[in-house]
């Protein structure tokens, strides 16, 4: 759910994109974009950013094939 402009969450099913919240471009509500973090980097919550693979726990299930 997005409820305010450049909000961030997670993926719900890949650690390596995230979720980006942000004005529709018909500027008429909220749109979310999948987006990708760079190559070998994994979504934080904790910093709300792409972060190193390695400073990142990824829950089973939730890294799909590349």
């Amino acid at each position: 759910n997005c409820y305010s402009t450049d909000c961030y969450f997670e993926h719900p099913g890949d650690c390596r994109k995230y979720i980006r919240c942000t004005a529709s471009a018909e500027g008429a509500g909220m749109e979310a974009l999948e987006m990708n973090c760079a190559f070998g980097t994994f979504w934080s919550r904790m910093k709300n950013t792409c972060d190193t693979a390695s400073n990142v726990v990824c829950p089973n299930g939730k890294l799909l094939m590349f």
